[in-house]
Order: C-alpha cells, then structure tokens, then sequence
C-alpha cells in the first residue's frame, strides 16, 4: 500500500490512471484524487465523468 500511495505522490500520470472515467468504484476514485498533491485537466475531467456517470450527478456538478 505504501508503495502505492507514494506513486499518487509523486507520479501524476500514474495517479490520473487510476481515476478512470468509466469506472462503477468512483468514491475509491475522489479518494485517489483527493490524496493527489497535484491534478491536471485529465485528473478533473476523469473525475467529473466518473460521477456524472456512475455516480450521483449532483456531485459531478459540485465539482465544479
């Protein structure tokens, strides 16, 4: 687990993966994002897909 959550440190492109927009686990999602120190665009729209899709759309919009 460690190992993990040093890569969401230190490897945006890792972490971004791990966000998939078409992904049902989108509250394991946001806590992927959530521990990022830094997001892109593709760390936000992943994100937003994510709920807006599989979760509640509501939250999607709160995102913004």
């Amino acid at each position: 687990m460690e190992i993990v959550l040093t890569a969401i440190e230190n490897d945006l492109s890792f972490s971004n993966n791990l966000i998939p927009a078409k992904c049902e686990f989108v509250l394991e999602s946001q806590h992927v994002f959530n521990y990022m120190p830094v997001k892109n665009a593709a760390s936000w729209t992943s994100l937003i897909a994510g709920f807006a899709g599989h979760g509640p759309a509501e939250q999607a919009f709160g995102l913004y």
